[in-house]
């Protein structure tokens, strides 16, 4: 049975995350680029803030932005696991 899915991007976007095709070696690899985007991207924004904008904002915000930019993955990453297994569940109580 062929399910449509709503809102999951069936083009190179979801191909990027995807870990079928990869070997061990390209897992690690692809998410140490990963964690290096979350942790290093407010540190870019707030550098690029200050030089090209002119704003005053701390460095010292880059460490609280970095932990909410993991939480936020994770949360998401929990709801994402918890909403598959509610349609698994959903999908075994049609069938029955």
């Amino acid at each position: 049975m062929n399910e449509e899915v709503w809102g999951r991007l069936d083009s190179w976007a979801s191909n990027i995350l995807d870990w079928k095709g990869l070997s061990g070696p390209s897992k690690v690899l692809v998410a140490v680029a990963w964690t290096a985007l979350i942790v290093l991207g407010p540190f870019v924004f707030i550098w690029a803030s200050n030089t090209y904008f002119g704003r005053d904002l701390p460095l010292t915000l880059w460490m609280p932005m970095s932990v909410m930019a993991v939480i936020i993955i994770v949360v998401g990453l929990i709801a994402r696991q918890v909403a598959l297994a509610a349609r698994r569940d959903a999908n075994r109580k049609d069938e029955a």
